[in-house]
Parts: structure tokens; C-alpha cells; sequence
């Protein structure tokens, strides 16, 4: 017990300093091989927020909205719904039922907002398993390829974390349907 809490006190260290990769390597360490009831919400909340310093804010965002599901008792809840920039949730008064036990993302997806424009700004996505794909070299590779064909339409190569074996791979931005449809 004594080594985690050392460990978390290095890894907020290493945090504080701006040392994010560090703090990622920590982070997946404990996680991998400590389970703490109060101290692993905090290093799933430095990871993520150390993941969106260092690679996407969307990233971060995959991994805050994780924690919340995974443990929404955590002290770290509210920090990490402000960074998501959600309220928290106010609470039921006594009596009240609660009206469903399914989240908020299992409602259907309302697709009425959504209008086909080909002239809008469009983006590449590949959505691919990161336990079989090296998703930095299919990066480094996408991003090789662009610059050699599509130097002046400086396109740009992210990737996000979906769950803990997919992550997407896009490319953005392209200014019409018809550039976007030539990578296929």
C-alpha cells in the first residue's frame, strides 16, 4: 500500500514538472499492477489528462469520460467533468425514483441535425486495432504519403483511443468531398 502511494506521489511529480510521458509510463504501470480503490481513479485522471498534453485533447477526452463511467464516486469525478466542460450531476432528492439504469450514450443518436454538405470540410478516418497495428508507424507512414502527394493541402494526422484495443486514425482537414475520396 505504502509502495503505491509513493508511486503516485512521483507520478504527480512528474506531472507537475510537465513531464507527461513520464507520467503515462507511471501511470500504466500502477495500473497494470496495482489495484487501489482511492488511488487508481487519480493516476486514470493523470494518465488522461498527461495523454492530452501529449497527443490529443480527444484522446483525453475518451479517457476522462472512461473514468467517470468506470468510477463515478472518485474524488477526481469533478475535475475531470469540468475539463469536459459538463456540470455535475445534481443529486436525486430523497424519494425520487431513478427512471432508467442505462447511460446517458445508450439513448439513440438523433441524426436529424446532420445535412450532407460535399463542400464542407471533411476528414479521413481509419479506425483500426492497436493491439495488431503499430498505430505510430501507420501514422508516421499516413503522414509520409500525405506530405509526398498532398504537401500544399496541409493535412494533419491524429489519432484517438476508443476503448483499450481500437484507436482512430484521421486526417483532416480537407476542404472538399472529392480530395478526401482520393485517399480511398
Amino acid at each position: 500500500m505504502n509502495r503505491v502511494r509513493t508511486l503516485y506521489e512521483e507520478t504527480y511529480l512528474a506531472f507537475e514538472r510537465g513531464q507527461y510521458r513520464t507520467a503515462i509510463i507511471y501511470s500504466n504501470n500502477t495500473l497494470t499492477n496495482y489495484k487501489d480503490p482511492v488511488l487508481t481513479p487519480k493516476f486514470a485522471y493523470l494518465r488522461a489528462v498527461s495523454r492530452g498534453k501529449t497527443e490529443s485533447a480527444d484522446t483525453m477526452k475518451v479517457e476522462l469520460t472512461r473514468l467517470i463511467a468506470q468510477y463515478p464516486t472518485s474524488e477526481v469525478v469533478p475535475f475531470a467533468r469540468k475539463l469536459l466542460g459538463q456540470e455535475a450531476p445534481k443529486p436525486a432528492a430523497p424519494g425520487d425514483a431513478v427512471k432508467s439504469t442505462l447511460p446517458a450514450t445508450a439513448k439513440p443518436l438523433d441524426i436529424t441535425m446532420y445535412k450532407f454538405n460535399p463542400a464542407a470540410t471533411h476528414f479521413y478516418t481509419i479506425v483500426v486495432d492497436g493491439t495488431a497495428v503499430n498505430v505510430y508507424g501507420a501514422k508516421v507512414r499516413i503522414t509520409d504519403f500525405n506530405t509526398k502527394n498532398y504537401s500544399v493541402e496541409n493535412l494533419q494526422v491524429n489519432s484517438v483511443l476508443l476503448d483499450n484495443n481500437r484507436q482512430m486514425i484521421t486526417v483532416s482537414s480537407f476542404a472538399e468531398i472529392e480530395k478526401s475520396q482520393t485517399l480511398l
